[in-house]
């Protein structure tokens, strides 16, 4: 997969974090520096994502995010990263 395809798949997932709770608990569990360090009040979702993307390695972003939906942290029992990694299979 190429590395834009890599961060394609990393919005794709991050787009499962429903809530602001849930993207903000993910982000406090796994990159907590870049959240300290870099976002700032006032930001909105979108601005997190793009900052979070650009400044993670994206294999362990993507990695964490498996594991943070996987494990059910954020509140859902689904598990939607099978079907998401389908889509961009192959490229």
């Amino acid at each position: 997969m190429s590395q834009k395809n890599r961060r394609a798949y990393a919005r794709t997932l991050l787009s499962q974090l429903k809530t602001e709770a849930d993207f903000d608990g993910f982000v406090i569990d796994y990159f907590i520096e870049i959240k300290r360090e870099r976002f700032a009040s006032g930001m909105d979702r979108k601005q997190k994502i793009n900052l979070l993307i650009e400044l993670a390695d994206t294999e362990e972003l993507i990695e964490h995010i498996r594991n943070y939906i996987r494990d059910g942290a954020h509140g859902e029992t689904t598990r939607p990263t099978a079907r998401i990694a389908d889509r961009f299979a192959g490229e």
